[in-house]
């Protein structure tokens, strides 16, 4: 019945979790039953995925670094360079293609110290947003971008 799910120690310890909680919240333990089994499979499944195209800090760093490369021309540059801060760079499944359809060609791929970053300029991510630049770096597991930038 369904797929098998691929189980590790963490997966183990989520489960033990929902069990415990299952049995404070009902008395007993709920999670023996197949259906709750598989739902409570389901969501770990889900969590494992969702970890795995989060960004983690070094990399929205690196991405921010690099649009800092990118508004200095390549010359050295600061932190006050930077088109972008770590909190801004958002993580996403989508592909360079999945960009590339949406938004065409970039208008540059350019190697920075910290990987390639490929830019769009004069992006409108969203209606009513102001165009700016679209910034994006691919990660291997997931990609970065950060959007609506204006050159300072």
């Amino acid at each position: 019945m369904g797929k098998e799910l691929y189980w590790n120690e963490e997966s183990e310890k989520l489960m033990e979790a929902a069990r415990a909680t299952l049995r404070k919240s009902y008395g007993r333990d709920y999670s023996e039953s197949a259906t709750v089994r598989l739902a409570l499979a389901a969501l770990i499944e889900w969590l494992t995925q969702e970890e795995k195209t989060m960004l983690k800090d070094e990399e929205r760093e690196r991405l921010c670094r690099a649009t800092a490369f990118y508004n200095s021309s390549g010359e050295e540059y600061d932190e006050l360079d930077r088109l972008s801060e770590p909190d801004d760079v958002v993580a996403t499944r989508d592909t360079v293609d999945d960009f590339i359809e949406t938004w065409g060609e970039p208008h540059e791929r350019l190697e920075t110290p910290d990987g390639l970053l490929l830019v769009w300029e004069n992006i409108q991510t969203r209606k009513g947003a102001r165009r700016g630049y679209l910034f994006v770096m691919d990660f291997g597991r997931a990609r970065g971008s950060t959007g609506d930038a204006i050159i300072r």
